[in-house]
This record gives structure tokens, sequence and C-alpha cells, in this order.
């Protein structure tokens, strides 16, 4: 895994050893993240709290519940599109 931040651009590359290509998938399943590509895509925002609540309000599901700001994160939740890739969404 490594992060790589620069001009307000944070790009997150993250390699998972067990992945196999798509093609040697179907019908095996596991979503996204069993397969070569991309899986997450994230934002940040000004207002986390406020992002989170209209998220909430619109029926949005939340894929995994929201992680509190700490010294070496950013308050940030996880949610999925249309096609089950992740949507990282994260404060300032």
């Amino acid at each position: 895994m490594a992060v790589l931040q620069a001009g307000g651009l944070t790009v997150e590359l993250a390699q998972h050893d067990d992945v196999v290509p798509l093609g040697t998938v179907h019908p095996a399943g596991g979503g996204a993240i069993s397969v070569h590509g991309i899986f997450k895509v994230g934002l940040i925002v000004d207002d986390f709290d406020k992002t989170l609540a209209a998220l909430r309000v619109r029926g949005v599901g939340i894929a995994y519940d929201p992680y509190p700001k700490r010294s070496d994160q950013p308050a940030n939740v996880m949610i999925r599109d249309n096609a089950g890739n992740f949507i990282q969404i994260s404060g300032k």
C-alpha cells in the first residue's frame, strides 16, 4: 500500500496479492475487490459531518460505518456505487 499526495490530489495504491484476472473469476464472483483494476475511488470534503448527514437523509447505504478522525487519518466513510465499487469520502 502506498499513499501519494501532492497539489491537493491523493492517490492510494493498493495491491492485493490474492487477486486474479477478471476472466478467471467468472462465475466465482467476490466483487470488484477480487479482480485486477479499480475498485475504490475517494474524495475529500470540506465538512465531513454535513456530508455524512446528507448521505443518510438521502438513504445512501453505508458500506462501512464511519471511521473517526485520528492523528493518522481523517474521518471517513465508505459507500458503494451502483456497480459495487467503493467510494471513500474523507474529511479534511
